[in-house]
């Protein structure tokens, strides 16, 4: 997928961070929002990284077959509200955390 992103000029450095933001406030079902934040706050930042790798993951062999930054993007976007699976993206970036202890963690700090 890196060599497909560097032959279609895909600039991952305009994308990263504005991307987690939105992506991670905005756009995601709020049920997995949560997940990521509370994961977040519990342990750091990389969860931001290791949740945006692990929606790439999902859609790399999409990615493959499209000629453009701008295709991409549009997909990875249109995946992430329509399409993105909470509990396949915590099963795959968060496994070693149970969904029980999202739910405690939301009753004691909320």
């Amino acid at each position: 997928m890196a060599r497909h992103f560097d032959d279609i000029d895909f600039n991952t450095d305009l994308l990263v961070f504005p991307w987690l933001v939105q992506i991670f406030v905005g756009k995601m079902p709020l049920e997995t929002t949560f997940a990521v934040w509370d994961l977040f706050f519990l342990k750091g930042v990389r969860v931001l990284l290791r949740a945006a790798l692990t929606i790439f993951q999902i859609v790399q062999q999409d990615c493959l077959d499209f000629n453009s930054f701008d295709l991409v993007l549009m997909h990875i976007q249109e995946f992430v509200e329509k399409e993105l699976d909470p509990n396949s993206l915590l099963t795959n970036f968060a496994p070693e955390i149970p969904r029980s202890e999202f739910k405690q963690m939301r009753d004691v700090y909320s």
